[in-house]
């Protein structure tokens, strides 16, 4: 996965959550799936694709992610630069 897709993902999983803090609609919920899988598709060999569970609770948004991966892709396969949050 190139840098520029791996921060476009990023950038775009931290506006879905930012923008729709209180109502997660099954398509944002499929969206942000899809990204999360993409992002971390990047670092492991994915057997399953991710669970993404959403959380609302005093204020704030939480999120629980699960997924299984064969194994952690070599160093010189993962992106080499990740966005911050």
């Amino acid at each position: 996965m190139k840098n520029k897709q791996l921060k476009t993902d990023l950038a775009r999983i931290r506006s879905v959550i930012e923008g729709d803090r209180r109502n997660v609609s099954a398509d944002v919920e499929n969206m942000l799936k899809y990204d999360v899988a993409c992002v971390l598709s990047g670092y492991f060999d994915l057997l399953t694709p991710p669970e993404v569970e959403i959380f609302s609770s005093c204020g704030q948004v939480k999120l629980c992610i699960t997924a299984s991966a064969r194994n952690v892709k070599s160093a010189g396969v993962r992106p080499s630069e990740a966005g911050t949050f």
